[in-house]
């Protein structure tokens, strides 16, 4: 994100001094041309281009012991740490993750990390997807046609099929979150949380939604957006990229979400790799110039 610091904003907007970035207000002024984030301003170039400017506030260094498979995924890891906060979820409470891919494993491993939820339900649509998230410690993995059905069985919930409109439940989880950025993902996402409970928007996203059960359940809808600092309580505020560093040294299964790797003058073949990386089962897809 191009904040207060890399636009040389002094003093910084409230969110900058609190550490949340993502939150900038300023993002249109400062000594860089608007731009909401690196590769969405014309100064700063981005992740295709030849050359990219980055502040010293957005880079961090990457321990020699790790490999180049975990180090690409800390950016990710460190914005699924910032999902699982803002879920907010209760002790011994149940959680739907919409969506398997390379954000929703990552959200079920931090969910799992930072808070202690009783039940996870992982709605997934293909199947190395629902591997991983058994592998990630998911209670119940199911593919999306069927995921009203395991959240009703496993809340105890009743489940609705209006004359118009999609099923939807009484009761349900207390918090969902959507990993994939459809619009069918946040629908399911809404119809299975309980009246009163949490839906976390982590995917970016696309298409319009059916927000009814957001008014009539009285749900409260939380975006997710890349990462800042986090509160732990006490007054102990760290911020996230250090806390994705910190984990993902202790987690092999990084490494496996890394299913491909291409030079750069197979750039071709790898975007088309990457648009089809679910049905192919891959999770990420990366560049590796020296190859």
């Amino acid at each position: 994100v191009l904040g207060c610091a890399a636009r040389g904003e002094d003093p910084p907007c409230e969110h900058c001094a609190a550490g949340h970035v993502g939150r900038c207000d300023r993002v249109t002024v400062g000594h860089l041309k608007p731009g909401l984030q690196t590769g969405y301003c014309t100064e700063t170039g981005g992740g295709w281009s030849r050359l990219m400017l980055a502040h010293r506030s957005q880079l961090w260094p990457v321990p020699d012991a790790m490999s180049d498979e975990t180090a690409v995924l800390i950016e990710p890891f460190a914005c699924a740490i910032h999902a699982a906060f803002r879920a907010e979820i209760p002790a011994g409470g149940s959680v739907h993750i919409v969506g398997a891919g390379t954000v929703g494993i990552l959200t079920l491993i931090a969910i799992k990390a930072f808070s202690k939820p009783d039940h996870v339900v992982v709605a997934a649509k293909h199947q190395r997807q629902r591997a991983a998230a058994t592998m990630a410690g998911a209670d119940d993995v199911v593919r999306p046609e069927h995921a009203v059905k395991a959240v009703r069985r496993t809340d105890h919930a009743v489940k609705l099929t209006p004359e118009r409109g999609m099923e939807f439940l009484l009761g349900g989880v207390d918090v969902a979150i959507e990993c994939t950025g459809s619009s069918g993902a946040l629908d399911l996402a809404l119809r299975t949380t309980k009246a009163g409970g949490r839906v976390v928007v982590s995917g970016i996203p696309g298409g319009a939604a059916d927000l009814t059960p957001l008014w009539f359940r009285e749900l409260e809808l939380a975006g997710a957006y890349t990462s800042g600092v986090e509160d732990l309580g006490n007054g102990v505020m760290r911020p996230t990229f250090e806390m994705a560093m910190e984990l993902a040294t202790n987690l092999p299964m990084l490494d496996q979400l890394v299913g491909a790797t291409y030079p750069l003058d197979r750039w071709r073949e790898a975007l088309d790799h990457a648009m089809a990386a679910g049905k192919l089962g891959t999770f990420k897809v990366a560049f590796a110039p020296q190859d």
